[in-house]
């Protein structure tokens, strides 16, 4: 059974109608947490060297960049609505100390890369660092679990079609307890690290790009249709993209590989947009 139609299922007994079980089920993603609590076998490795008998065809453009991780796509869990390559391996580089400076996000570019390593290339062993292991984790957005006096317009908007959303927040809860916390996390939402202003809209790489979206709509709206229209464009930027991975480069950094859908689907990672953020 997949994940979502346990889900389902579980939801369906506690008597919540199908329609709305099937809307909130349009909010709940899985991703695939990796750390270094052994769970099954290595799905990956983080830090360390890659190496590989054609690593310099097959890494070209990564040059002297720092390692992230790899990981071996056919040992990762399939979830939905993530077309991960089914085989060889994925590698991660990224100079976030550079790409944090950078003068422009395209700028930033040039300090990270996401290559594919076919299986029929050759297997890519690492060179020091530590084995990642995965779980496969529910996450959901965060105001599906907050009160209605507290949610804003297009927030409550939203929450009237799921009117015993707090009890399925509580059963995805129950399904799936909390567990070790990821070094590296594939699929799944973009985490908060810190604030934008308005209500309950917190600053992601998809807010901001939501934002440039939206930002010429000004003439002529209040500020509370403002903010509807860029939580509704926020909503489409997060159907559209996903966070390849994300993780803490280091105690002040955040590194994201964010992908649209058919980039991934199609293997074009040349397409792939690295964000670097600073925690302050």
């Amino acid at each position: 059974m997949d994940l979502h139609e346990q889900f389902r299922r579980s939801a369906l007994e506690l008597g919540v109608p199908d329609d709305e079980v099937a809307r909130f089920g349009q909010f709940l993603r899985f991703a695939i947490w990796t750390g270094s609590e052994p769970h099954g076998s290595p799905v990956g490795r983080r830090g360390g060297r890659p190496l590989h008998g054609d690593a310099e065809r097959l890494l070209a453009g990564a040059g002297t960049l720092p390692f992230v991780a790899s990981f071996d796509c056919a040992a990762l869990p399939g979830i939905d609505d993530l077309a991960l390559p089914k085989d060889g391996s994925l590698l991660f580089f990224l100079d976030h100390e550079e790409a944090v400076e950078a003068d422009s996000a395209e700028d930033a570019q040039r300090f990270a890369r996401v290559v594919h390593v076919p299986a029929d290339s050759g297997a890519v062993s690492v060179d020091g660092g530590h084995d990642l292991f995965a779980r496969v984790r529910p996450e959901l957005p965060h105001w599906l679990g907050m009160d209605e006096q507290a949610l804003s317009g297009y927030q409550q908007h939203q929450a009237r079609d799921l009117p015993h959303r707090h009890e399925l927040v509580a059963l995805v809860g129950s399904l799936w307890p909390k567990g070790q916390q990821a070094e590296i996390r594939i699929g799944g939402y973009s985490g908060h690290t810190g604030g934008l202003s308005g209500k309950n809209v917190h600053a992601t790489p998809e807010a901001g790009m939501a934002w440039e979206n939206i930002k010429d709509r000004k003439a002529g709206t209040t500020p509370d249709e403002m903010m509807f229209a860029m939580e509704e464009e926020l909503d489409r930027v997060m159907r559209e993209w996903v966070p390849l991975a994300q993780f803490r480069a280091d105690e002040l950094h955040v590194g994201r590989f964010l992908v649209r859908h058919d980039d991934l689907a199609a293997l074009r990672l040349d397409e792939v947009l690295t964000v670097t953020e600073f925690l302050e």
